[in-house]
C-alpha cells in the first residue's frame, strides 16, 4: 500500500503555503491591485495580514528545518493533496492580474439593479439642487432617483457621467446602461448601479465592457414594463478604466 506523505512533509508544506500567501497579499497591496479586490477601508488589514502570515510561515519553516525530532502540536494541518492545491492557486494568483469586474459579472448580479445605491449611504443625502447638474456622479444620480423616485421631474436636467458599458437582452437594441459596480466589503460583494442611455445605432456602437464619458440630457421613458428616467445621448468619448472603478469609492 502507498505510504501518505510524511507529516513533517505536511507542515513544510503548510509554511511554504503560508509564505506564498502571505507575499502575494503583500505584493497586491503595493502594487495598488488591492483596491480592485477590497474596500479601502480594509486594505491595512491586508497588508498586516499578509506580513503575519509571512512570519508564521517563516517561524514554521526555520524550526522544521532545525528540529531534529518533529513533535506536531494542535491540529493536523490538512491533507497532502489539499495543501497542494491550495499551494497552487496561490501560485497561479501570482501570474493572474486583477482586473475590474465586467459586464458578465454585472449581468448575473443585475436583479435588482440601483437598490443596492444606498451601500455608500454615510455619505449626506444627494441635494436635489444645484447649479450645475453635471457635476454629479453617476452613484449621485442613482442615489437621487432613490430619495425622489418620480422620474418625471428629471425630464431635461443635463447630465455628465463616466462607467462602462452595459448591454442588456431586455433593453431594446437603441438602449444600453452606463453602469459601474458600488462595493460593500469585497469584489465577492459588488453590485452593479446604472442609468439607461438612449442612442442611434445608425450612428454610434458600442460594445461591452467599453468605458466611456457621456453627456446628454434625462428624459422619461418606460423599459421592461416601468416608467424611468433615462439619459438622450448626446456626445461620448472612450476612456481608460479607472484605476478604481467603483463608483462609491
Amino acid at each position: 500500500m502507498k505510504k501518505s506523505l510524511p507529516e513533517k512533509m505536511l507542515y513544510l508544506l503548510l509554511s511554504i503555503i503560508m509564505l506564498l500567501y502571505g507575499g502575494y497579499l503583500i505584493f497586491i497591496y503595493f502594487s495598488g491591485k488591492v483596491q480592485l479586490l477590497i474596500h479601502p477601508d480594509y486594505a491595512i488589514l491586508t497588508l498586516i495580514s499578509g506580513i503575519a502570515l509571512l512570519g508564521l510561515g517563516g517561524a514554521g519553516f526555520m524550526a522544521l528545518m532545525t528540529q531534529k525530532h518533529f513533535s506536531p502540536t494542535g491540529a493536523h494541518p490538512g491533507t497532502k493533496v489539499e495543501l497542494l492545491i491550495i499551494g497552487i492557486m496561490i501560485i497561479g494568483a501570482l501570474f493572474i492580474h486583477p482586473a475590474p469586474l465586467s459586464t458578465s459579472t454585472a449581468l448575473v448580479r443585475k436583479s435588482g439593479l440601483n437598490d443596492d445605491a444606498g451601500i455608500s449611504r454615510r455619505a449626506a443625502p444627494v441635494a436635489r439642487f444645484i447649479i450645475n447638474s453635471e457635476n454629479r456622479r453617476l452613484i449621485e444620480w442613482v442615489n437621487l432617483f432613490n430619495q425622489d423616485p418620480e422620474p418625471s421631474q428629471y425630464e431635461g436636467e443635463k447630465a455628465k457621467v463616466s462607467g462602462f458599458v452595459l448591454k442588456d437582452d431586455n433593453l431594446p437594441q437603441n438602449y444600453f446602461i452606463i453602469a459601474r459596480f458600488i462595493l460593500s466589503c469585497c469584489a465577492a460583494d459588488a453590485r452593479p448601479i446604472g442609468i439607461p442611455v438612449h442612442f442611434d445605432p445608425a450612428r454610434q456602437t458600442f460594445e461591452n465592457d467599453q468605458w466611456i464619458e457621456l453627456q446628454g440630457e434625462f428624459f422619461t421613458t418606460e423599459l421592461d414594463g416601468e416608467t424611468v428616467p433615462a439619459i438622450e445621448l448626446n456626445r461620448f468619448e472612450n476612456i481608460p478604466v479607472p484605476e478604481n472603478p467603483y463608483a462609491n469609492l
